[in-house]
């Protein structure tokens, strides 16, 4: 879909908890930072953070993202957004 529909925004394929766990894994503290004005994520942002989570450097020569640098990442995203959920649920 990131290469179809790069522009797509990525909160129609990931929960807002799964793109604050890619938003906290990727920038760490300074990821607040990436959400100002408003701004809206793209499918194909949200999927290189994905990709760079998962140990893709983007040189030039390895072309883009492969699934298994997503699937590494997306793994991590989901055990991080699971963390975050269960921390939001336990501060209620």
């Amino acid at each position: 879909m990131s290469r179809k529909e790069p522009e797509r925004p990525a909160s129609e394929e990931f929960t807002p908890v799964e793109l604050r766990a890619i938003a906290l894994l990727r920038f760490g503290d300074k990821a607040d930072d990436k959400f100002t004005n408003g701004s809206i994520l793209t499918m194909k942002q949200a999927v290189q953070w994905v990709a760079e989570i998962g140990g893709y450097t983007g040189k030039s020569s390895g072309g883009p993202p492969g699934s298994v640098t997503i699937n590494r990442g997306l793994r991590e995203v989901l055990a991080a957004a699971c963390v975050i959920a269960a921390m939001e649920r336990s501060c209620d």
